[in-house]
């Protein structure tokens, strides 16, 4: 899939981001894009289990999974 390539289509939510979200923007020109994204991604119910972690959205280390639906929205 484009956009995904195999390093973001795992779908082992184990298999995280090396940085958090705050730092994984694919946007230069807004840093915050990801952690936009990802906040909207989270509130229509997207990877439940970023709750359990209890940390701000900028600190969370998505899913390679989850970042790959990103990058592919995002192109």
């Amino acid at each position: 899939e484009l956009g995904r390539g195999e390093a973001y289509s795992a779908t082992e939510p184990g298999h995280t981001l090396n940085g958090n979200a705050a730092r994984m923007s694919v946007d230069p020109d807004n840093p915050d894009d990801l952690t936009q994204w990802l906040t909207d991604y989270l509130a229509a119910g997207g990877w439940p289990e970023a709750a359990e972690q209890r940390v701000p959205v900028a600190e969370l280390f998505p899913p390679r999974g989850v970042f790959g639906l990103y990058v592919q929205q995002r192109l």
